[in-house]
């Protein structure tokens, strides 16, 4: 049973947060995102995310649960998870969202097919230079087609 009270794991969840988001805004590291089992796509979503409070969970070793999802904000209890065309299917939606749900944390899920169309969406969050290497990291991807809008 854990002992820890509701505070207490208040402030755990904080400290994550703040730790993850410092690690991944730091201007010393030789390219500001350093990728483990990450896709192009996800890589395109960093930026903004981070701006959202969301830390990568490039090297998946971050878990909610049993779960390892794409980027996880620990201060407002919240995991995005991108959900690839080809290697997920709407079933799998519903029961992901429930479970993060009884944990107590609330799951977003973008699809690859809604990808560009997201990016032009919070374009305001991200800078020039960060939208145009989201816009190339996503165009390098295998997505089929993506619109000429940047």
């Amino acid at each position: 049973m854990n002992a820890r009270t509701e505070e207490e794991r208040e402030a755990t969840r904080r400290r994550r947060s703040e730790s993850a988001k410092k690690r991944w805004k730091d201007k010393d590291r030789k390219h500001p995102f350093k990728w483990g089992q990450i896709s192009k796509q996800e890589q395109s979503l960093a930026p903004y995310l981070l701006k959202m409070g969301f830390a990568p969970n490039s090297t998946m070793t971050l878990s909610v649960g049993r779960k390892k999802p794409d980027f996880i904000n620990f201060a407002e209890m919240k995991v995005f998870e991108f959900f690839g065309n080809a290697w997920h299917n709407e079933s799998e939606v519903e029961p992901l969202v429930e479970y993060y749900a009884k944990l107590g944390w609330e799951c977003i899920i973008l699809w690859e097919k809604d990808l560009f169309e997201w990016l032009i969406e919070h374009r305001s969050l991200v800078t020039e230079e960060e939208h145009e290497f989201a816009w190339t990291a996503a165009s390098n991807s295998s997505f089929p087609t993506r619109p000429e809008v940047v």
